[in-house]
C-alpha cells in the first residue's frame, strides 16, 4: 500500500485506519474534510478518503482517557458506486448498490468537483471503453460544472487495461475488512490467485506492453 502526495494532509491515525484495508496495488489519492448526513451544522466533521479502488468515511473520537482514535464509518468499493449527485458546490451525494449512500456537506467548495472528477477518472482507468449507458450516473447542477469533468481517459493501458480491471476485481474480493475470521479464511483462494496474477501482470503484461493476455502463463 502506498500513499500519494495528494494525501499529504491525511494524518497518521487516519492512514493507520485504512492501511490494513488497502491492497498492495491500492493507494490513497485524495482526502478532504466533510460533514456527513447532509448540510446540518450539528453533524460531526469527518474525513472523506479516496483511494484508487475505494471510498472511505473516517471519524475521529476521543475516549474517556482523552485519547484520540479514528474509526472507519463507511467503506465502499468503486464497483459499488452507482450515481453521483451534486445540487451545488457545497453538497455531494454518492449512491451505492443496495440503496446505500453517503450524503456529504463539503468543507471546501472546490473539493466537490475534484472528488467527482477523480471518481470519474478512476472509473475510466479501471473500465476503459465502458459504454456511456453503463457509466456512473452524474446529476450535477448547474450543468456547466460538467465541462470540468472528463468524459473519458485518453491513456491506453497494456492489454486494454485488463491489468487495471483485474487488480480492482482482486481488491474487491480479497480486502473485506468487515468480514469475520471464517469469512476471511474463505478468501484464501482469491489471495493465492491474486499473487500469481499480479506476478504475470507485472512481469509479462506491463513490462512487455502486451495487448492480450495468454492464460497459458498460469499453467505450470
Amino acid at each position: 500500500m502506498s500513499v500519494s502526495s495528494m494525501s499529504s494532509t491525511l494524518g497518521k491515525k487516519e492512514l493507520d485506519a485504512v492501511r490494513h484495508i488497502l491492497s498492495e496495488s491500492d493507494s490513497v489519492v485524495m482526502s478532504t474534510a466533510v460533514r456527513a448526513d447532509g448540510v446540518s451544522k450539528k453533524g460531526k466533521t469527518q474525513t472523506l478518503v479516496l483511494s484508487k479502488y475505494r471510498i472511505f468515511l473516517l471519524q475521529a473520537s476521543s475516549t474517556k482517557l482523552q485519547q484520540s482514535t479514528v474509526a472507519v464509518k463507511a467503506n465502499f468499493h468503486i464497483f459499488e458506486l452507482c450515481a453521483i449527485e451534486s445540487a451545488n458546490e457545497k453538497e455531494l451525494t454518492l449512491h451505492f448498490v443496495g440503496g446505500n449512500k453517503l450524503q456529504l456537506a463539503m468543507m471546501k467548495d472546490k473539493d466537490t468537483d475534484e472528488v467527482i472528477t477523480l471518481l470519474r477518472t478512476r472509473e475510466d482507468a479501471v473500465f476503459p471503453g465502458k459504454s456511456s449507458a453503463d457509466l456512473v450516473r452524474l446529476r450535477v447542477l448547474p450543468a456547466e460544472r460538467l465541462r470540468y469533468i472528463p468524459a473519458s481517459l485518453d491513456e491506453v493501458a497494456p492489454c486494454a487495461a485488463y491489468a487495471s480491471t483485474l487488480r480492482a476485481y482482486l481488491d474487491y474480493h480479497t480486502r473485506d475488512a468487515s468480514a469475520s475470521g471464517k469469512q476471511r479464511a474463505s478468501t484464501s483462494s482469491y489471495a493465492a490467485l491474486a499473487r500469481e496474477v499480479e506476478w504475470v501482470i507485472e512481469r509479462i503484461v506491463d513490462e512487455h506492453s502486451d495487448v492480450c493476455l495468454d492464460f497459458r502463463h498460469f499453467y505450470h
